[in-house]
């Protein structure tokens, strides 16, 4: 058994080799384990750079004329990247993707994703919005797992005034979540009449 630029831990020890031809050999686990740095071991293989016979840990072979060398065959390290609607009303959060070590990945939009009085704005490491900003479909690089959190905007509205035929107070802006103060309508006048 062969590490493979394994990082650590150490290869399997067969105590039935040598082999005679003939015989069957039990492929062994990975049981020390080997461990590489950013990658995960998926199976062993007849070559180093996997373009021999695979071997799962527990699968047989019989042995034939020659020596047989099992090399570690590696696969980089994923990580999961989950979505959270974090108080929407309406729509489902995205899928969850998986990020790969090294990669780049590029994030789901916000979909279909609904808060009445709201305005999607983007995700977050953080329910409050207090971690790193991602824009929806924007890019993912960090070598690390997260759960993003939609982020909210309050929608605002403005409010105007028709005085029918008298003076109007000026308008204003008031926000769907905290509401707002209208203008006093006493300043409305319109001779001979009373508002």
């Amino acid at each position: 058994y062969n590490g493979n630029s394994n990082t650590g831990g150490s290869v399997p020890t067969d105590s039935s080799s040598p082999y005679s031809v003939g015989n069957s050999v039990t492929v062994l686990s990975n049981s020390v384990p080997l461990t590489r740095t950013n990658y995960v071991f998926t199976k062993w293989n007849t070559q180093s750079g996997g373009g021999g016979t695979d071997y799962l840990p527990g699968a047989t072979f019989t042995m034939g004329t020659s020596n047989v060398i099992l090399y570690a065959q590696w696969t980089y390290e994923t990580y999961t990247v989950t979505y959270n609607g974090n108080g929407n009303l309406g729509g489902a959060a995205p899928s969850a993707q998986t990020k790969t070590y090294g990669t780049n990945l590029n994030l789901s939009t916000y979909g279909t994703l609904t808060k009445t009085g709201y305005t999607f704005t983007y995700w977050n490491t953080s329910s409050n919005g207090g971690g790193t900003n991602y824009s929806s479909g924007g890019t993912y690089t960090p070598n690390t797992g997260a759960t993003l959190y939609a982020q909210w905007r309050a929608d605002t509205l403005t409010v105007t005034y028709d005085g029918n035929g008298g003076t109007s107070p000026s308008g204003g802006t008031t926000s769907t979540n905290t509401g707002e103060t209208l203008t006093t309508l006493a300043t409305t006048s319109r001779t001979g009449y009373t508002f």
